[in-house]
């Protein structure tokens, strides 16, 4: 578990924390790492109506800050002063030219029930054919009302975007990252 930056003196702890949640395990000998492979199912769902609720969650995980004074104390419902995103991960089709990718990455406080998901993108599309293709989205995301208080789950969601019997496949990679500033409570 990386360690928190700590900035004390002020009305309460204010804590920095920066972890890759995603590719973990085994090292490998040029520092690329992805998750195992999500695929979608082979039932196509047209990207106008897609319904998160339907879509295959290739990776799901928690971002659980300490809260700074002592390693070993988790910091709950602590409020989020600012986030950061950078969400990588690689995409590609089971069959050439017979499908494209649809996804987004979603994120809630872990304490939400499962239909508090906020967006970090709308949906996505590409055709990146057999060969897996990299997608980077990242930058500052507004704190707003389901995104307020860490823990915080992230997720990426995954369609098959056109009717065919092929699936859509995605892989998280190791260099995403998610940067959470918060004051301890």
């Amino acid at each position: 578990m990386p360690e928190p930056q700590v900035y004390v003196g002020l009305a309460k702890e204010v804590v920095e924390y920066i972890v890759h949640a995603f590719g973990r395990g085994a090292l490998t000998t040029n520092g690329v790492k992805y998750d195992s492979t999500g695929a979608s199912s082979t039932e196509a769902v047209v990207a106008s109506s897609t319904d998160s609720a339907l879509a295959t969650v290739v990776k799901s995980v928690t971002i659980q800050p300490v809260s700074g004074s002592d390693p070993k104390d988790y910091a709950y419902a602590s409020a989020l002063l600012e986030i950061e995103f950078a969400l990588t991960a690689a995409f590609r089709n089971s069959t050439a030219g017979a499908s494209v990718c649809t996804y987004k990455w979603q994120a809630k406080e872990t304490s939400l029930s499962s239909t508090c998901w906020v967006d970090l993108t709308s949906w996505n599309t590409t055709d990146p054919g057999t060969t897996f293709l990299d997608v980077t989205h990242s930058g500052y995301f507004n704190v707003q009302t389901n995104l307020e208080k860490i823990p915080v789950d992230i997720r990426l969601l995954l369609f098959n975007g056109t009717a065919s019997s092929t699936q859509a496949q995605a892989k998280p990679k190791n260099s995403s990252y998610t940067r959470v500033v918060y004051r301890v409570s």
